[in-house]
């Protein structure tokens, strides 16, 4: 465990006074997530915004970059490869509206006969 200073992200005005790039930050976050749950497998059940801090750090090149420090690490669901697979096809389903993806994705979820919530 390492102590790293940062900002909450839902602190927009002191990113903003810092001059952090909230388009940047978005970029992260959703990079970060996608791959702990899509290929890592994991999902951090506690994602909300005082566990969830931005700060920035220079990257390879030289250029100043956020960085997102995650907190709170107690609280995640391992996730099998079968559901991340098809948790992965109702993504798909609803990004390509292909009802028929989010509705054989739902059932393989346990959750068929709600798929139109998704769809």
């Amino acid at each position: 465990m390492e102590f790293i200073d940062g900002c909450s992200i839902g602190d927009l005005h002191l990113l903003e006074d810092q001059k952090i790039n909230l388009k940047d930050v978005a970029r992260l976050l959703s990079k970060a997530f996608c791959r702990l749950i899509f290929k890592e497998g994991f999902v951090h059940s506690d994602p909300h915004q005082g566990n969830i801090y931005v700060n920035q750090i220079i990257n390879k090149k030289g250029k100043l970059v956020p960085q997102l420090v995650l907190l709170v690490h107690g609280i995640y669901k391992i996730l099998d490869k079968e559901t991340r697979i098809n948790y992965t096809k109702l993504w798909k389903g609803i990004l390509m509206q292909e009802e028929s993806l989010i509705e054989e994705a739902a059932e393989s979820l346990g959750s068929g006969k709600d798929y139109r919530l998704f769809a």
